[in-house]
């Protein structure tokens, strides 16, 4: 089964299961047949799109499914749950490893919970990561977004292994909770 759109753009029946499975309704699907990358990313956002169809496939496995950053949705679903918590208000933490001596700075539902799972995962290679400083606020993912930009230049490149997986993590910086703590306030003030 083919599902045609516009009369440009076709999507498989299992594009069509994985756009089901994951809760993005067809409304919500932007063709960017012939348009370049900057071009639908910037249409994207500015219409409110959840997911590029007609895009170039994904290098890793050829996938043509994009959101409004250009990454493949359907190698990384951990790209549609940012998408919907950009807006959403929620939980941002900082926390501290000691033996690292870096800092992280993340979202989540419950901040003992996920203090609890960084350590039992030994996220970034550490088990010692201890909660500093709990924020809530609206629009949660983008005020994380926008602390790890200002912040970008502490970035750490840390890696651990979770179920034989070579997990990267990109929120962790080498810089003092209390720097952390002061973005975040500014980042807040400012929207």
């Amino acid at each position: 089964m083919v599902l045609v759109l516009n009369n440009m753009t076709k999507l498989t029946l299992p594009q069509i299961c994985f756009l089901i499975d994951q809760g993005i309704p067809m409304y919500q699907l932007f063709d960017a047949t012939g348009i370049k990358t900057g071009d639908y990313k910037r249409i994207m956002k500015e219409q409110g799109m959840a997911v590029a169809i007609g895009v170039t496939p994904c290098i890793r496995a050829g996938h043509t499914l994009r959101d409004s950053g250009g990454h493949c949705i359907q190698c990384g679903t951990h790209n549609i749950a940012f998408r919907r918590r950009y807006h959403e208000s929620g939980t941002l933490y900082v926390a501290r490893s000691e033996n690292l001596g870096l800092t992280k700075i993340g979202t989540a539902k419950d901040a003992g919970k996920r203090e609890y799972t960084l350590n039992n995962c030994g996220y970034g290679g550490s088990s010692d990561w201890k909660m500093q400083f709990t924020q809530h606020c609206d629009k949660v993912a983008r005020v994380e977004l926008e602390v790890h930009q200002i912040l970008r230049h502490h970035n750490v490149s840390k890696s651990y292994w979770n179920q034989d997986n070579l997990v990267d993590c990109s929120e962790i910086f080498d810089c003092e909770v209390e720097l952390a703590i002061k973005t975040i306030d500014q980042v807040i003030s400012q929207l």
